[in-house]
């Protein structure tokens, strides 16, 4: 159980971390690049890196929805029942 919450998570945070890598490389382009590369091609390759960033964003979402969706302290007791099991093993 604990294995695929931790796949979950690390999931998570690769989908988290290549959505902000496409927010920079925009920010990037949009300061610097602006009359030295063709508009309409420039334009083209805004329009998919913003669809794929709201596609990561939007499995970011229900990845994270679900992982956190337990409240903290029942979270906690899943612990430490977990804990008391394996260590009765």
């Amino acid at each position: 159980m604990m294995k695929c919450r931790r796949k979950e998570a690390k999931r998570l945070s690769e989908l988290l971390e290549d959505d902000h890598d496409i927010c920079v490389l925009l920010a990037f382009l949009r300061e610097r690049v602006p009359g030295h590369i063709d508009l309409d091609a420039l334009e083209a390759f805004y329009e998919i890196a913003t669809s794929q960033s709201q596609a990561l964003r939007a499995e970011s979402h229900e990845l994270g929805t679900w992982l956190y969706a337990q409240k903290t302290k029942q979270f906690a007791r899943m612990l430490q029942t977990l804990d008391r099991v394996t260590r009765n093993v």
